[in-house]
């Protein structure tokens, strides 16, 4: 899985692993009116729409580590 994907998406994994790691943080599927998660620590069930990339990438970071 780690060679297939893009290095945006190896950020994003690796951020969600360390949430739980060293924050200890569990996840958290809160979503937007349009249904994208607005964590990274959401957890994939399908609840929200994963939604990590340049554009929200600082403020989805500023989510991690302040809540």
């Amino acid at each position: 899985y780690w060679n297939r994907i893009d290095d945006l998406q190896k950020e994003y994994l690796v951020f969600h692993e360390l949430g739980h790691c060293i924050l200890e943080r569990v996840h958290k599927n809160d979503r937007d009116e349009n249904g994208y998660c607005q964590s990274i620590m959401q957890s994939g069930e399908g609840s929200c729409r994963s939604l990590y990339n340049v554009n929200n990438r600082t403020e989805m970071l500023d989510e991690l580590f302040t809540n």
